[in-house]
């Protein structure tokens, strides 16, 4: 009974009873604030009709008509398990621009004819407002009749969701005609047949992706990569095939940006970044299982721009390596950043800031993380790529000693003037373990040029280590 009114945000109820006070009580010169209701000087009587006028079913019934008529909240059709209430709330949005999601059925939808009027109410919808419908995301495979509904004019569709259940023998083009949407710029095709990809050619598509298709492929890719030139962002997940190996002409894509890669073995991953050649490439993300990934990480860095910061970046099970990443940005409000949702859109924030960044999550065994090797990391940090690299920041790596050990080698970031690192309470080194690779570290790059030590939120660091260190460099900043 309570559920409507415990789901809406409690400043937005208080507010909601605030104005339905206030009118029951008939008290003028709205707004008013909740103290004042009952501060004035006729208090008693205005209590006394408050508490009469006040009624639960009231101001769910004042809320109601409220969210009934605030048209932007309507404005994500679904049509789930009762279709007939998608017409509802398309009524709702008052003429303004909308999008609408199908998604796959659940079991109880067997019956061909539920299945009908789900159809049906699609139709229905489609046929009346496709003029200003933004986006469509479709879970079931799609009869003729839809099929000539959704190639009729869509001058508002910015965005195309195939989510599964197609027939992959139906192709695209006779389901979809990209010439009908001028402003469409976002294509996902998810369980597909790669087929479909041969109808897509578009100068304006910016972003694509593709995830679980029937049946991996490759040069079908390639050659649907060379027809979209204004692509800056292209998600591929579990989408490329085993034994495609290095093409005799990279693919030149000279607007992409922002790339995901997600497959269960990473020398798929690694082929396909031999295959493009992307000049403005600032976020390369991947996801390979166990030390192929770790294996890859020289090609992740080197397919990034080389700036004076170099960061190397730890959240969860994902590492990230950045170059001129906007600080302190990249570290502000991570505390949340747990699960791979959390890790996904921090990484889509990253892509629009300064600076560029590639990584990917690390393989585990029996619950131990694989974390890069020394040799990894030296031929990392010796790659002519970051000789000019003059600021080095380390945040959350819990591999931290290793890494120190490595950073001692002169040859490593020869250019290197400041060293910053952020802890993590979470580090499964002791204070033994850290503390002499940290002196060390810091001792031999003194000699080659290191001035300055930024050690922030360090739970093993001690007094005595704090000295030792002044005593080496010219400038140190501790932060607890």
């Amino acid at each position: 009974m309570f559920s409507p009114v415990a789901a809406v945000p409690g400043e937005v109820l208080a507010h909601v009873f605030v104005h339905y006070v206030a009118d029951a009580a008939k008290i003028e010169g709205l707004p008013i604030a909740t103290a004042s209701i009952f501060t004035t000087e006729d208090a008693h009587l205005r209590s006394r009709q408050a508490r009469a006028a006040v009624t639960l079913s009231g101001v769910c019934r004042y809320w109601r008509d409220i969210v009934i008529d605030c048209s932007i909240l309507w404005t994500n059709v679904i049509i789930n398990e009762y279709p007939m209430w998608a017409e509802l709330q398309v009524e709702r949005t008052k003429q303004a621009p909308f999008t609408i999601t199908l998604p796959r059925l659940p079991d109880g939808y067997k019956s061909s004819l539920r299945r009908e009027i789900t159809r049906k109410v699609l139709r229905n919808i489609v046929s009346k407002e496709i003029w200003r419908i933004e986006g469509i995301d479709i879970g079931i495979s799609i009869d003729n009749d839809t099929r000539s509904l959704l190639n009729s004019p869509a001058p508002l569709l910015k965005y195309l969701v195939f989510s599964a259940g197609h027939d992959p023998l139906t192709p695209l083009s006779n389901i979809f005609k990209f010439g009908n949407a001028v402003s469409l710029n976002q294509i996902w095709l998810k369980n597909c047949a790669p087929a479909w990809t041969n109808a897509i050619r578009s100068n304006t598509l910016r972003h694509l992706g593709i995830s679980y298709p029937t049946r991996k492929f490759s040069f079908t890719l390639r050659a649907l990569l060379e027809r979209l030139p204004a692509l800056d962002s292209l998600e591929l997940d579990h989408a490329i095939r085993s034994k495609m190996g290095t093409p005799a002409r990279p693919v030149e894509l000279q607007s992409l940006k922002r790339l995901y890669i997600m497959d269960s073995d990473g020398s798929r991953c690694k082929m396909f970044l031999e295959g493009i050649i992307a000049p403005k490439l600032s976020v390369l993300r991947m996801f390979a299982v166990y030390e192929t990934l770790v294996d890859l990480i020289v090609p992740f860095a080197v397919n990034i721009q080389a700036d004076e910061s170099l960061d190397i970046i730890q959240h969860a099970t994902s590492l990230f390596l950045g170059c001129g990443l906007e600080y302190p940005k990249f570290i502000q409000d991570t505390s949340h950043i747990i699960h791979e949702e959390d890790i996904r859109a921090w990484s889509r924030s990253m892509a629009i800031s300064k600076g560029s960044f590639s990584g990917g999550m690390v393989g585990y065994y029996y619950r131990r993380p694989h974390w890069p090797k020394p040799s990894h990391w030296k031929s990392l940090l010796r790659a002519s790529h970051f000789k000019d690299t003059t600021h080095f920041r380390v945040y959350r790596y819990e591999d931290l000693p290793s890494l120190l050990t490595v950073l001692a080698d002169p040859t490593c970031l020869p250019s290197l003037r400041t060293l910053e690192l952020h802890s993590s309470n979470r580090s499964s080194y002791s204070k033994r373990q850290i503390l002499d690779p940290l002196m060390q570290c810091i001792s031999e790059r003194t000699v080659t040029g290191l001035v300055e030590v930024h050690l922030i939120k360090c739970p093993w660091l001690t007094k005595s280590t704090i000295d030792r260190v002044k005593r080496l460099v010219n400038s140190v900043l501790v932060v607890e």
